[in-house]
């Protein structure tokens, strides 16, 4: 039975409208696959089971499939539908890469590798998503495609909580920037109520270097396990940070903006 639905799983299922993964033959929910043999059953448990202790975790729509509709995340506000597609796409395409290596096993320890470093993305993913902090998801204009990369993560007098803004169409950004929103909710870096500019923004503190660099390695880990482009290890990242001026001027002006000097240029 399985197999037969591995090998027609190209089309979206009339119940729930979601794919089914051809690997697998289940459901494709982004977080969480459903086994449709068992219908409104999902093969994982809901990260918000906590929440609801008399439902099962494993529950789709709390049984109620004709009334309710399955939840995507309860505290991350996106200003617009492009963004919150983007923000989707990441997560699915981490989840589903998972999926496959976990069913693959680990005998290749290169595959050990890619899972331990997507695992760090999605959690970051997943902090944001279940943080009471509320994170205002946003996008920059790209007209024509041509920015490859370009973000911001701060705090605005005036608002509660996190804004968080992504070039339009740059995924890899996204996943830098939600590392600088994850970074804020474990208390890497906080605002400065303190110091604010000419536009409203509030200062940082303890905002450092090494922030930047793992926002960074997860970008790039991001872009070479799923889209496939080349790789850059922590040594290509440190030499980039510390000949930011020379190599590449546009990796390190964030840093610059909320620090008097770059501590790896004295080196």
């Amino acid at each position: 039975m399985k197999t037969a639905i591995r090998n027609n799983a190209t089309f979206p299922s009339p119940f729930t409208g979601k794919e089914r993964d051809r690997e697998t033959g289940y459901g494709y929910f982004g977080a969480r696959y459903m086994d449709y043999e068992l219908l409104t059953s999902f093969i994982s448990v809901d990260r918000y089971a906590s929440k609801y202790p008399f439902i099962s975790p494993y529950a789709y729509c709390a049984w109620n499939p004709i009334k309710l509709m399955d939840p995507t995340g309860d505290t991350i506000i996106f200003n617009e539908k492009k963004v919150e597609k983007m923000f989707d796409d990441v997560y699915n395409d981490l989840s589903c890469r998972m999926f496959k290596l976990k069913n693959r096993g680990f005998k290749k320890e290169s595959r050990r590798e890619e899972y331990e470093a997507l695992s760090k993305i999605k959690q970051s993913m997943d902090d944001v998503r279940n943080s009471k902090t509320k994170f205002y998801y946003s996008s920059l204009p790209n007209p024509d495609g041509s920015i490859k990369s370009g973000g911001h993560t701060y705090g605005k007098k005036g608002v509660d909580g996190i804004i968080v803004e992504i070039t339009t169409g740059c995924f890899g950004t996204l996943v830098h920037e939600t590392k600088h929103a994850s970074q804020y909710i474990s208390g890497d870096w906080e605002l400065d109520m303190a110091s604010i500019d000419e536009y409203g923004h509030w200062g940082l503190i303890n905002y450092d270097l090494q922030d930047e660099f793992d926002a960074y390695r997860q970008e790039n880990d991001y872009q070479f396990y799923i889209n496939r482009e080349e790789y850059y290890d922590d040594d290509r990242i440190k030499k980039d940070f510390v000949n930011g001026y020379k190599e590449n001027p546009s990796i390190i002006p964030e840093y610059i903006q909320y620090n008097a000097s770059n501590p790896y240029l004295k080196k």
